[in-house]
């Protein structure tokens, strides 16, 4: 293999590797657009070989911003050729945090898609790296922004003569840069080197139990850490083909499971929820489906329930994208432990601790700590926030949870998510695991909201399901059947629809932004 780097599996080289054994095979289906392994190879080449014509090369750092398209993935395979680090930005950021992002991680290189060079061209002249512009790209093919390099003929072209050589990199060369801050705040760029990202897609592969005749899809944005790192890079390590689904829609992805076959994807619980009270799930094939992988948040029972009642596998992973998952339940687990994320992952370590970091015995509610080499080695020129999050060796996740005495973790709520209400703390899952037992409620979610009296009030947000009557009383009423009196919710707030971040999670930031004078603006007044 031209350019097979020594001493380390590079991951690019899946890329090469699929194309010389599975030279006609699709390896990616977007619409009528069908490409091979073969055909994905030489584009990533193309793509290489024009950055580096470009000036750029290893341990530089070029971001990618855009939507679902298989163009994405290339260009990201293109930049791990180089041996350079992709940094993978949300594609909602709005310009200021664009900016901030972009001069943050270092970018030598921009390259932009999908109708979104607009928000990059507002920020450019305040983008610098080593004192100079960075270069801008484009794979749009309609796209004439000055001082811009369309990569369109570069796509749309043959070859090239010979194969790109992959470069050869060291275990801590930067491949990836994953922010986890969202949209404000400061920002976090999770470290992963190309040993981590290695450790990773070697065991989501096994963990997932991904074979090479699946048959997988991308619905989840692939700016989204879990799409990275649970589907894009296992689905090339192993040559599976990739379905592309630009935006999520329930009703068409629910098409395309089964027009094209889909037997694996992974979706976040929003998605997996609207696709099953969708009115087309009923009706559709959908046995080719061997395996659900929900991740992004608690799939909550009864969608579960859903899911399995059309005889589909149900696999549930816990992590983060700088943890890449670390815990992991099999769909024969699930049947019998499911409330259950499972136990660790092949080639972590999850312990419960205290707040001093002291591993607690089984049963006992502590944080979720996790260490392998998988993890991200970091948060890239945060020195005391990796301090803090990184402490003593283990990825401190922020979650709570316990451990039974088979091993099996649970995972009690966010830390920073629970309410403290009248000196008591109540977990929000717990609640909205009664609230989705509530056959009216399509979708909810629980938090706590400023309290004069309280300190902080159980408040909770409903979406109705279409055509049914709901309202607080009979939600309270129903509540206070299965809750203690002090987790029942002091007020219940009916909308048409949640919040939502791009990657489907619901945003408990935006209603606490929203609703944060609830109940001092007479709106809630006397709960």
């Amino acid at each position: 293999m031209l350019g097979h780097p020594q001493g380390l599996v590079q991951i690019a080289a899946f890329m090469r590797r699929n194309a010389l054994r599975y030279r006609n095979r699709e390896a990616f289906i977007e619409g009528n657009r069908r490409m091979t392994w073969l055909e994905a190879d030489q584009a990533t080449d193309r793509i290489a070989y024009k950055l580096r014509d470009l000036g750029l090369g290893r341990r530089d750092h070029v971001a990618i911003l855009g939507n679902n398209t298989t163009t994405y993935i290339l260009v990201q395979y293109a930049i791990l050729k180089l041996g350079a680090c992709a940094v993978i930005l949300n594609a909602g950021l709005q310009a200021k945090a664009l900016e901030t992002q972009l001069n943050h991680a270092d970018c030598k290189a921009v390259v932009t898609g999908d109708g979104l060079q607009p928000v990059v061209n507002a920020v450019r002249a305040g983008v610098q790296f080593d004192g100079r512009a960075p270069v801008f790209l484009t794979w749009d093919a309609n796209d004439r922004s000055p001082d811009t390099v369309n990569l369109d003929p570069v796509l749309n072209a043959t070859g090239p003569d010979e194969p790109f050589p992959i470069a050869a990199v060291e275990h801590d060369d930067i491949g990836c840069l994953v922010f986890s801050s969202g949209t404000t705040g400061t920002p976090k760029g999770a470290i992963n080197t190309y040993w981590n990202l290695l450790a990773k897609t070697v065991s989501l592969g096994f963990s997932q139990e991904l074979r090479n005749t699946d048959i997988g899809m991308l619905v989840t944005p692939l700016c989204m850490g879990g799409t990275q790192l649970m589907s894009i890079h296992p689905y090339v390590m192993l040559g599976i083909p990739a379905v592309v689904v630009p935006h999520f829609e329930p009703g068409e992805t629910l098409r395309l499971i089964e027009v094209e076959r889909v037997t694996t994807y992974f979706a976040v619980p929003t998605m997996t929820n609207a696709m099953t009270t969708h009115e087309d799930y009923a009706g559709r094939d959908l046995s080719s489906i061997d395996r659900l992988i929900s991740a992004g948040g608690p799939l909550p029972h009864e969608v579960y329930e859903r899911v399995q009642a059309r005889g589909i596998g149900v696999m549930e992973c816990f992590g983060t994208s700088e943890s890449g998952g670390g815990i992991m339940i099999c769909d024969a687990e699930k049947k019998t432990h499911p409330a259950s994320v499972g136990r660790p992952m092949a080639g972590f370590e999850v312990i419960i601790a205290d707040d001093a970091g002291k591993e607690l015995p089984d049963g006992e509610i502590g944080e979720f700590l996790i260490r392998g080499d998988a993890v991200a080695s970091g948060y890239y020129k945060q020195p005391v926030i990796q301090a803090e999050i990184f402490a003593n060796g283990w990825f401190h996740t922020g979650d709570y949870g316990r451990r039974d005495a088979e091993g099996f973790l649970y995972v009690m709520d966010r830390k920073k998510d629970m309410v403290k209400t009248g000196g008591l703390n109540v977990f929000p899952k717990d609640v909205e695991d009664a609230l989705y037992a509530m056959p009216e409620v399509f979708e909810c979610t629980v938090l706590g909201l400023p309290h004069e009296h309280w300190g902080e009030a159980v408040t909770a947000f409903v979406v109705r399901r279409k055509g049914v009557e709901l309202d607080e009383a009979k939600v309270v009423a129903a509540l206070r059947v299965t809750l203690s009196k002090y987790q029942v919710p002091k007020a219940v707030v009916f909308l048409d629809e949640l919040p939502k971040t791009i990657f489907g999670k619901l945003s408990k930031l935006k209603l606490r932004e929203d609703y944060a004078g609830y109940y001092k603006d007479g709106v809630a007044r006397g709960k």
